[in-house]
């Protein structure tokens, strides 16, 4: 399946500079089955050279996007997963 998020409103990268990190707090709608639902959560942004990486993990609930709970009879989950990415933006 696909999954996607849209930002809603910039992220400040105030003191990011040349090279650094600064944490933000990003806001959008995150899409997960066909399902779209608002969500804000934290990253860390960092810089060096011509690279920018965001790193971050928000946690899902299932029954939010119409997801089946993944417990089978060898492993049992509870009703809430994390997802979790790191991006790197390079300048081409």
């Amino acid at each position: 399946p696909t999954a996607r998020f849209a930002l809603t409103q910039p992220v400040a990268l105030g003191g990011l500079g040349t090279t650094g990190q600064v944490a933000a707090s990003v806001s959008g709608n995150l899409t997960l089955r066909g399902i779209t639902r608002h969500v804000s959560f934290p990253v860390t942004i960092s810089h060096s050279g011509t690279v920018v990486n965001v790193t971050g993990s928000i946690q899902v609930t299932f029954a939010d996007y119409s997801i089946p709970n993944p417990s089978n009879s060898i492993a049992q989950t509870g009703n809430q997963g994390v997802l979790e990415f790191s991006l790197n933006f390079a300048k081409g």
